[in-house]
């Protein structure tokens, strides 16, 4: 089974899921695939992201409906790589190689206003 599903936010952001059911030796799966256009609230680019993400299942979900876990899995992944992107550009920033207390602060600091990850958010509590 094949579906697709689109969720847009209040700032205009675009999140496209692409979703497939395939069977596994032992039970079955969901694929996710998410293409991401972000948009800031004065409407204008943020970036664009794309990630695949897989549930497995042995005999049947409790989801609230279908492809829900996968959809989630693939935001999260997104979410997961802004962050380490982030930690690595203010690594680099100080001239650092551990992420250190004091760069600890300041990547929850930047992750608070990171416009991108706000969007990202707004999605992840949409498919909720």
């Amino acid at each position: 089974m094949r579906t697709t599903k689109t969720i847009t936010t209040d700032n205009g952001s675009i999140a496209t899921f692409y979703n497939n059911s395939r069977g596994t030796r032992s039970g079955f799966a969901h694929d996710s695939y998410i293409v991401v256009v972000m948009h800031d609230k004065k409407q204008r680019f943020i970036a664009s992201a794309s990630t695949t993400a897989h549930a497995y299942y042995y005999n049947r979900t409790w989801e609230r409906y279908t492809f829900q876990t996968a959809m989630q899995k693939a935001v999260y992944q997104l979410i997961q790589e802004r962050r380490e992107t982030i930690k690595q550009i203010l690594k680099a920033d100080y001239n650092k190689q551990r992420f250190t207390k004091t760069l600890q602060a300041k990547h929850a600091a930047v992750c608070e206003k990171d416009a991108e990850l706000q969007e990202l958010g707004a999605i992840l509590q949409a498919l909720q």
